[in-house]
């Protein structure tokens, strides 16, 4: 699920869209995909009540789709895809009925609407003002466990240690599901369940751990102690 750095952007009903050059690297991901076009299924992590694509959390680059196309989005936190297809990278304020849903009116952007654009992470909770049960139901992920909204088993905003590195959190009755966070990946990070969450990343100034350079040494000293096994 990680994603393909070959992007060009351009100009589209008044939204930037990024578009392949010469079509995705074989396998896919991010917005790319085989064959010469984008691949949803490539970077499809699940799908929203709405029937909208949940995409995972990286835009072209390998970086975090959220914090660097936020002023693609729109009060949905929804784009298209080179091919058209609307999608969402985190949890989105239109999934519930509420103030700023309608099924005539299309959404603003994002960039145009202070609250969004200050913090979208805020902005992405508006209309899930009720902390039972997770906040209730995103949708489904693809490998069939069920994505839950941005509370915690207490009602509380989602914490890193409340949840593994794919995003994923076993519930009361000891199934596994995802969590709709506001740290990076955000919904879907790998396909859980996976372990804690103890480094940062390089992609995001949103995600949990001690952050990238922490990354790093740990890959180093992994990397030490595996020369090591193999020298001795």
């Amino acid at each position: 699920m990680n994603a393909w750095s070959g992007y060009q952007e351009y100009e589209a009903s008044d939204r930037r869209l990024r578009q392949p050059p010469g079509g995705g690297p074989p396998g896919g991901g991010g917005d790319g995909g085989d064959g010469g076009g984008p691949s949803t299924l490539a970077t499809c992590s699940g799908i929203a009540l709405t029937g909208g694509a949940i995409f995972n959390g990286l835009a072209g680059g390998n970086v975090d789709a959220v914090e660097n196309e936020l002023d693609t989005l729109d009060n949905c936190l929804m784009h298209a895809s080179p091919t058209g297809e609307e999608h969402y990278h985190s949890l989105s304020p239109c999934i519930k009925s509420g103030s700023i849903t309608s099924t005539t009116v299309k959404p603003g952007l994002c960039q145009e609407t202070s609250d969004c654009i200050n913090d979208g992470h805020a902005w992405s909770r508006t209309n899930w003002s009720d902390t039972n049960n997770y906040g209730g139901v995103v949708g489904i992920a693809r490998d069939g466990h069920v994505i839950y909204g941005p509370y915690n088993a207490d009602g509380e905003i989602w914490a890193c240690e409340d949840h593994d590195v794919c995003n994923g959190f076993f519930l009361a009755d000891n199934s596994y599901g995802y969590a709709a966070t506001s740290t990076f990946p955000y919904i879907v990070g790998c396909w859980g369940p996976g372990p804690v969450q103890l480094y940062g990343t390089g992609c995001s100034n949103s995600d949990c751990g001690e952050g990238s350079a922490m990354h790093l040494l740990g890959t180093s000293a992994i990397a030490l102690a595996v020369s090591a096994s193999v020298l001795f």
